[in-house]
């Protein structure tokens, strides 16, 4: 769900840690993002601001939509 919204159902397909420098322009634009720079905007106001980014342990997750979005 988002904001209590049901968008759809998903399957996951991987799940792997990855570090700030691994991250490409494929990962930010699957995020929703334009660029590095609005991720790591993104993760600062989120709280991610206490140590270079590449001090944290980050996810990154894939999946697929089963079916159609309700929203």
């Amino acid at each position: 769900t988002l904001d209590s919204i049901i968008a759809g159902h998903a399957k996951l397909v991987s799940m792997d840690v990855v570090t700030w420098e691994a991250l490409g322009t494929r990962d930010v634009r699957r995020g929703g993002f334009g660029n590095l720079f609005e991720l790591a905007q993104a993760l600062q106001r989120a709280g991610f601001r206490f140590m270079p980014l590449n001090d944290y342990q980050l996810f990154r997750i894939r999946f697929s939509w089963l079916e159609e979005a309700y929203a």
